[in-house]
């Protein structure tokens, strides 16, 4: 299960990896902290080894928003954005068409938000 992470803020990228680990026994996690990071990252995972799941906070350090990562899934691949979880506290999360679960939540909620996102994948497989 390969997860991307977009989060600025240590602890919550901790308190996510853990409900991740919990949950999928096979976890190949990858954090950026910027918006222009995390889209670098997939647009080389798309090349070799794409990604399954995005989860983003929507203020990050940089100049961009998770709206710019939505944005370029949106443009460049498309079959994620039924994968995409806005996890912030940020309401404008929540008006952009796709999941959204706002901070904080607890640890249950979370792993439900993120099993219904991946429950159309796992019964392909």
């Amino acid at each position: 299960m390969k997860v991307l992470h977009v989060e600025d803020h240590p602890d919550v990228q901790r308190a996510v990896f853990r409900v991740l680990k919990r949950t999928f026994d096979q976890l190949d996690p990858w954090v950026a902290d910027r918006a222009d990071l995390a889209i670098e990252y997939l647009r080389d995972a798309e090349l070799t080894a794409p990604c399954d799941l995005v989860i983003c906070d929507w203020d990050l350090n940089g100049k961009e928003t998770g709206k710019a990562v939505l944005t370029w899934i949106r443009e460049h691949c498309s079959r994620l954005e039924s994968k995409f979880l806005f996890f912030t506290a940020n309401d404008a999360g929540a008006h952009q068409g796709v999941a959204y679960l706002e901070k904080p939540s607890d640890t249950e909620t979370l792993r439900t938000a993120i099993m219904a996102l991946l429950k159309p994948t796992e019964q392909r497989s």
